[in-house]
């Protein structure tokens, strides 16, 4: 089965007869247009899409009167914190990217890769936070990249910027 569009958004309080298959996926694959994959139940599905927002939780894939394919993002190990100040935001973010680590700043969150050198980064800057599993916005990678140093800045110095 070729999938070339989004059928609709799926709803678990909305009622359907029909059976419904799972594709799970994990957040770094959401925004991925080309793909095969395979669902709960055992159907092969291909992913086709053209350009556009990046696959979501709930997305209906398939539709017709006996079967739905639904998109599941898997949960992803996170770590957040719930800054109190502004001061406590903005260490905080300071120390993230020093480390060129991804972050997402939600209304009273931060959230980061659960990965051994930021757990000791929160140890070490004294904020609390907790370790969960999340079902995180589409596209946000939360696999780091390698950083080469090609540019030069201080990882332990603030440095000011500007003319």
């Amino acid at each position: 089965m070729i999938i070339t569009s989004i059928a609709g958004q799926y709803s678990e309080t909305s009622e359907h007869e029909a059976d419904i298959e799972y594709v799970y996926l994990d957040s770094e694959e959401c925004p991925k247009k080309r793909f095969r994959t395979t669902t709960d139940k055992g159907t092969e599905v291909g992913i086709d899409l053209p350009p556009g927002p990046p696959l979501s939780e709930g997305d209906i894939l398939y539709a017709d009167n006996n079967r739905l394919i639904v998109v599941k993002v898997k949960p992803t190990d996170v770590i957040v914190a719930k800054p109190q100040t502004k001061k406590e935001m903005g260490e905080l973010c300071y120390q993230i990217g020093n480390l060129h680590q991804p972050l997402l700043v939600l209304e009273d969150e931060v959230l980061i890769p659960d990965e051994k050198q930021n757990v000791d980064l929160f140890r070490a800057v004294g904020l609390p936070f907790r370790q969960e599993k999340r079902v995180l916005p589409q596209g946000f990678a939360t696999k780091r990249t390698v950083h080469r140093h090609t540019h030069p800045h201080h990882h332990d110095d603030a440095m000011e910027h500007g003319a």
